[in-house]
């Protein structure tokens, strides 16, 4: 029994020994007892109560005594950080490697005091450095890592309180933020000012034991520090590119000054956080290209799906959902096949499956979809792999623009009109049928003047050239006025003012369109005076009154058009510029809705072809009449 009770309590002194025990790497020094044997810096490769054991590069002897003094244990006299010890194990050292000595300690109870202050700053150093890493959860804010981290840094330095400055890559500038009892406290000062400042722009860690004696600090800018503040630890955050991100303030610590184990622990910790804030930043970095993806592709009008190289479906932006009839929640998962799993949706399926076993690009037009509710779409599809930088497939994208009848429809106006107007029009769908009705509106009609000949003297490419830099200006501008173009006839253009939707100032934002059609006219102008080429010249007649609108054709072709006297009207009065002398021609009524916001002359009353009486013709000033 005494033997079994021996041996259970030598077992446990052995698991004692092993568990004090320490793989760990300290800078020490080691001294030879005897005069005349060299001493050398190495580290340690594991400790323990009894013993330890170092690296060596001179030569050691079995039984040799020795001095060890452990260097960073600073807050331990010189005296007590060195312990006597003898030489009980070396490994030889292999080529272009050092050797491993171990020794037991002479004397215990030293040795027993620096295990235990070792042990207690790396207890402490890991406790803080784990505090600050879990900081950093995925997807939390910027600004809640960071109070997180002078919380966790806080607590680790047993300070009173702690700031964390962040330069500002905009400006010369250091600031913090802190939730305090009064609201959120914001600090700013500049690098090179006050203690915080110049400890920024120095780069070495700054210990002040008595802040009212030292002379860098500025009570007048650095607010920050109260009238309790007197011990601070100023260390800046590790550099990235040449530069300190910052600088952590830590104020009173509560028993004491700051220590040399504080020091390193605050640089420990300073590490530590300039690792924390790049992964912050890169979180957010990511969070906010992510959101800025699904804000385009939100806003893009064709349905955008991505799948998975499984063939599962990914994401689905808001147009997607609309012409396929899925929910993003409910359907992510699902496999394209199920997706399009009906017979009608065959060639659709076809296409996103060759685009993601194939791993090449496929496109389809006009390609018949068959939604769940039974309702049938017409699509133009188009289907491209997605593959990483190394050429690893990540699945594909499916965009399909949606070109069933109102899509077409809308198209198709929005050539003639601006858009806001086709959606107008589109929202009351009885004006499309065939057929008219009576309105009251403005026409205007405007010529290139002396085109046909124009057109004899320029080379064909050149006459293309002109008509495709002079059309697209003039009917910007009429779709600026909410006008809408009737066709073109040849090189003259016929536009409305007034349909499908009739507006009090119809007569006025023509007259606006003439004069700002003029304006880019002398653009054009100056551009083909300036490549040395023929410059042209153009007249404008506008005219108010009834016409006859709506849907001429049939069925299958059709044209959105205005018939009737002030349509002739208005090409005879543009004809009758040439005669007259001046650029922009109205009739009787326009003159009446525009006289007070636009200068407009009286020129008489003219013969007109179609009109057996005279008509009183009037012309609009502008600023660039033939004399």
């Amino acid at each position: 029994m005494k033997k079994s009770a021996a041996k259970a309590q030598a077992q446990r002194a052995v698991l004692r020994r092993q568990s004090e025990r320490l793989a760990v790497e300290l800078a020490v020094a080691i001294k030879g007892v005897k005069r005349g044997v060299p001493s050398e810096q190495t580290k340690t490769l594991d400790l323990s109560r009894g013993g330890v054991s170092f690296f060596a590069r001179r030569t050691y002897r079995h039984g040799m005594r020795l001095r060890v003094s452990f260097l960073e244990v600073q807050d331990l006299s010189p005296e007590i950080r060195e312990v006597p010890a003898q030489v009980v194990r070396v490994l030889p050292a292999r080529p272009g490697q050092e050797s491993v000595v171990a020794v037991r300690f002479g004397d215990v109870e030293r040795a027993n005091l620096i295990f235990g202050e070792l042990l207690r700053a790396r207890t402490r150093t890991s406790s803080a450095l784990l505090g600050i890493i879990q900081a950093l959860s995925p997807g939390a804010e910027l600004e809640t890592v960071i109070e997180e981290i002078r919380l966790a840094t806080q607590r680790a330095m047993d300070a009173e309180r702690v700031l964390l400055f962040l330069r500002d890559p905009q400006a010369e500038v250091l600031r913090a933020r802190t939730a305090d009892p009064a609201g959120l406290a914001v600090f700013r000062v500049s690098l090179g000012e006050g203690l915080v400042g110049r400890a920024a722009a120095a780069g070495p860690l700054t210990n002040v034991p008595s802040l009212a004696a030292d002379p860098r600090y500025r009570p007048d800018l650095e607010t920050y520090f109260d009238e309790h503040t007197h011990s601070v630890l100023c260390i800046p955050l590790l550099e990235e590119d040449g530069v300190s991100p910052g600088v952590l303030v830590i104020m009173n610590k509560r028993y004491g000054p700051f220590t040399r184990e504080d020091e390193a622990l605050g640089q420990a910790v300073a590490t530590q956080i300039s690792s924390v804030l790049r992964e912050a930043r890169l979180f957010e970095s990511i969070r906010n290209l992510k959101n800025y993806n699904e804000r385009i592709l939100e806003s893009i009008a064709t349905g955008i799906l991505t799948f998975d190289p499984a063939g599962k479906l990914t994401t689905v932006n808001r147009a997607g959902s609309e012409i396929f009839g899925l929910r993003a929640s409910a359907e992510a998962g699902k496999g394209f096949a199920t997706l399009f799993d009906s017979p009608a949706n065959a060639r659709i399926k076809a296409l996103t499956e060759d685009v993601l076993t194939k791993q090449h690009g496929r496109a389809a037009y006009d390609v018949r979809f068959l939604r769940g509710d039974g309702s049938n779409l017409s699509l133009n599809l188009s289907g491209l792999p997605l593959e990483d930088a190394h050429g690893k497939s990540l699945g594909g994208v499916l965009v399909a623009e949606d070109i069933t009848q109102e899509q077409r429809m809308m198209s198709t106006l929005c050539r003639y009109m601006a858009r806001e107007v086709a959606e107008h029009l589109l929202q009351n769908k009885e004006r499309l049928k065939l057929g008219g009705t009576r309105a009251e509106v403005t026409i205007l009609f405007t010529d290139i003047r002396n085109f046909t000949s124009i057109s004899e003297q320029l080379d064909p490419w050149d006459v293309v050239n002109l008509l495709n830099a002079y059309f697209p200006r003039m009917i910007n501008v009429i779709f600026h006025q909410q006008g809408m173009v009737d066709k073109f006839i040849g090189d003259a253009i016929l536009a409305v003012f007034g349909v499908p939707f009739a507006r009090e100032d119809d007569a006025l934002r023509a007259a606006r369109a003439a004069l700002e059609m003029r304006r880019e006219l002398r653009a054009v102008n100056r551009e083909r005076s300036r490549k040395g080429k023929m410059t042209v010249e153009m007249g404008i007649g506008i005219t108010s009154g009834t016409v006859v609108s709506g849907n001429i054709g049939s069925e299958r072709r059709m044209d959105y058009t205005v018939i009737g006297d002030p349509v002739n009207l208005a090409a005879r009065l543009e004809g009758l510029t040439k005669e007259v002398q001046r650029r922009i021609l109205i009739n009787e009524r326009v003159h009446a809705a525009i006289a007070k916001e636009i200068p407009c002359e009286s020129l008489g009353l003219f013969a007109v072809k179609g009109k057996k009486e005279k008509v009183p013709v009037f012309a609009i000033e502008t600023q660039d009449e033939e004399s």
